[in-house]
């Protein structure tokens, strides 16, 4: 996508592969990362990124259960660093504490305005499974960070303080909602101009746990995030003459 102010460009992609059955094994896995780069788009050498010293760090922090009203939820709640002068981000699929799950990117991520959405997976060696569990991110397109709204956890079509993870001192956006009804797809979006609506499908079957809160195994399952103000209105015209 073109990175705002510019002619810049911002590249995006996430890395991992799940093609073999070795690829369940977590022994034969290495750490898989996303990446945001910014390609200056002069066609010089000033283009080249080299490595991820010249990239910003954002970490998944933490990895729990949100309560909002009746409905429970397995979230996580991401970093918010800045770029600092950086030539983008990257953030290793590690879960709290540097934990290896073999977690990896298999699907292409989707941009929405200012958010970028995509899902993950992490393998299930077991050959009865299918295959493994996901998380849905999403996550600031241009940073990496986490968002200042995201989920609505709770369904109602609002997002308030009680879709937040509240740890007893802090109240923090959430950057990701676990699914479990096997593999999620990639994310597809819908609205109604209030919210957008991302519409997964999992390689579970009908005898699985629910995927996210409210959702039927088996089914298409919809999680509600917050829809960019200004994001929406008119988007082409055909001028008469």
């Amino acid at each position: 996508s073109r990175a705002a102010g510019g002619s810049q460009l911002l590249v995006h992609f996430g890395t991992g592969k799940f093609l073999e059955s070795a690829d369940r094994v977590l022994a034969n896995l290495k750490t898989q990362s996303f990446y945001g780069l910014t390609d200056k788009n002069a066609w010089a050498t000033t283009d080249i990124i080299a490595g991820r010293t010249d990239l910003a760090a954002q970490t998944i922090d933490v990895e729990t259960n949100v309560t909002a009203g009746d409905v429970t939820t397995s979230v996580r709640v991401t970093s918010a660093n800045g770029l600092a002068g950086k030539r983008g981000w990257y953030m290793d699929m590690l879960s709290p504490g540097n934990v290896f799950k073999g977690e990896m990117i298999i699907t292409d991520p989707v941009l929405r305005g200012d958010r970028l959405m995509f899902s993950t997976m992490v393998p299930n060696p077991d050959p009865c499974a299918y295959g493994g569990d996901s998380y849905v991110m999403m996550l600031s397109a241009a940073t990496g960070a986490r968002l200042g709204t995201s989920f609505d956890l709770n369904g109602d079509g609002k997002f308030t303080a009680e879709d937040r993870y509240d740890d007893g001192s802090t109240i923090t956006t959430t950057s990701a909602v676990k699914y479990t009804d096997g593999i999620a797809t990639r994310p597809a979006v819908l609205t109604n101009g209030d919210w957008d609506l991302l519409l997964m499908m999992g390689s579970g079957s009908s005898t699985d746990t629910p995927g996210l809160a409210g959702c039927t195994p088996g089914e298409p399952c919809g999680q509600r995030v917050y829809a960019s103000p200004g994001y929406y209105g008119r988007q082409s015209w055909r001028q008469l003459q």
